[in-house]
């Protein structure tokens, strides 16, 4: 044990240890204590897995966006969530950036 009892200044500690900590607990608060210590909590492996499939699907999804934007861009105009005009805008300021980046469409 820590605190061995046969001597006297470890015998006050754990004389003032137990009073101030272990027996201020009434029997709900120890069940709570217990059950908390006790309950299985969800393993770190698959928090590490939730998260990775996430980033994979938000990287999917952006990969998708951008090689597909002009798709998405119809379908947006399809289903009346954008205005054609919006859709011109947004097609000529992507043209006018590959432009000025040097990335044509063409693969050459």
């Amino acid at each position: 044990k820590c605190l061995p009892l046969e001597h006297t200044a470890s015998r006050q500690i754990h004389a003032y240890l137990s009073r101030n900590f272990c027996q201020t607990l009434d029997c709900q608060a120890r069940l709570e204590q217990h059950l908390q210590q006790h309950t299985q909590k969800l393993p770190t492996i698959v928090w590490v897995s939730l998260i990775g499939i996430a980033g994979f699907l938000i990287f999917a999804l952006t990969v998708c966006c951008v090689e597909y934007s002009d798709d998405v861009l119809k379908l947006f105009v399809g289903a009346g969530l954008i205005s054609t005009d919006v859709e011109r805008r947004v097609t000529r300021a992507r043209e006018t950036t590959r432009r000025r980046v040097g990335m044509d469409r063409t693969k050459g």
